[in-house]
Order: C-alpha cells, then sequence, then structure tokens
C-alpha cells in the first residue's frame, strides 16, 4: 500500500496481491470489513451505514484501483488513477 498526493489509501488489484489486498482491508479503519476474490473479481464489503445507505458491494476488476479517503472508497480505472493522483515519495 502507498501514498498518493493528494494524500488517499489506495491499492490496485492485480490479481494475484492477495495478501496485500487482505492488508489493505484490514488497514482501512472499519471502512471495509470483508474482501472476497471470485473468478478473479474482487469484491469489497462497506460496513453498514444506516438504513438510508444500505451495504452496496463494491466489485473491482483487475488493474482497478480501490482509494479510500476518509470513510468514502472508490474503484477508479487505472487511467484515472493515474490522472489525478501522483506517488508521494
Amino acid at each position: 500500500m502507498a501514498k498518493y498526493r493528494p494524500f488517499v489509501n489506495a491499492i490496485q488489484w492485480t490479481g494475484s496481491n492477495v495478501i496485500e489486498i487482505r492488508q489493505f482491508v484490514r488497514n482501512s479503519g472499519g471502512v471495509i470489513n470483508d474482501a472476497v476474490i471470485v473468478d478473479g473479481i474482487l469484491t469489497l464489503k462497506q460496513l453498514p451505514g444506516d438504513e438510508l445507505r444500505p451495504d452496496a458491494p463494491i466489485q473491482v476488476l483487475v488493474t482497478e484501483w480501490v482509494v479510500i479517503i476518509g470513510v468514502t472508497v472508490n474503484k477508479l480505472t487505472n487511467t484515472v488513477f493515474v490522472a489525478t493522483y501522483e506517488l508521494a515519495v
């Protein structure tokens, strides 16, 4: 997991980085509490918010990025991610 500018927590699903995905889920601050991989598709489940905002699983395809900003989880294509964020060194 790397830090990117503007500062966000992000990880790219490569199809083979299961251990990194599990670590990312554990370190997400409770925003995501489950990661299941079925046929190469990563499915993330968020903690339920309230009755007005039910849990909606996020399906992430290989090469897509999972980005956490505060309590918001987004998935971005590689093209959009690279155009939006810069690696902080």
